[in-house]
């Protein structure tokens, strides 16, 4: 049976494309594939274990092969370049994107969409008594003033906490791609 190598940075919980990545993982393994998530830093470890039938999927941040791979997957999670990575692969390499494909200039390859939201959000039909403001991304940006309570990076403390105040909020004014759909809230972006 092929083996799966992911090889991406730690997991960070700010990140959506970590978050897919390590989504994409537990989807291999729940279909019975043996799927392992190698961490930047640990490439001796991988290329010594690396064999000539396993898969390796790298994001886009990830230039050439590190891992010196036979059979490589490009996941591409942005556009390369944006958060890192050349764009550059080889013709046998097998590319996936994420983002639509008209995002993706001179690549070609086909889409793959794990969703990294978490499965156990629910809308649970509370009184939706205030606004929230999120500038996930562009925080230095110059932004308009706007009513309601902010969230960010720290505040609050905890997920069931940000949870708890998603379930009571009217309006999320959001400066991301990345929304909580399965909360039902009523969005706006600002990008």
């Amino acid at each position: 049976m092929k083996r799966y190598i992911i090889y991406a940075p730690i997991w960070h919980h700010r990140s959506g494309g970590l978050m897919a990545l390590y989504n994409l993982q537990k989807s291999l393994i729940r279909k019975g594939y043996d799927c392992i998530y190698y961490c930047f830093g640990s490439e001796t470890a991988a290329i010594n274990e690396v064999t000539d039938d396993d898969v390796i999927i790298y994001p886009e941040i990830v230039n050439g092969n590190p891992l010196r791979a036979k059979n490589v997957v490009r996941w591409l999670l942005n556009v390369p370049g944006i958060c890192g990575g050349d764009g550059k692969y080889l013709n046998t390499d097998m590319v996936f994107f994420y983002l639509p494909k008209e995002k993706y200039t001179n690549i070609q390859g086909q889409p793959l969409r794990i969703p990294f939201w978490d499965d156990n959000l629910k809308d649970l039909g509370l009184h939706r008594e205030h606004d929230c403001i999120w500038v996930y991304k562009g925080a230095w940006k110059k932004r308009i003033p706007l009513d309601g309570i902010e969230i960010t990076l720290d505040w609050p403390k905890s997920k069931q906490k940000l949870i708890d105040l998603l379930q009571r909020c009217k309006i999320f004014i959001v400066m991301t791609t990345r929304l909580l759909w399965p909360l039902k809230l009523r969005c706006v972006v600002v990008m």
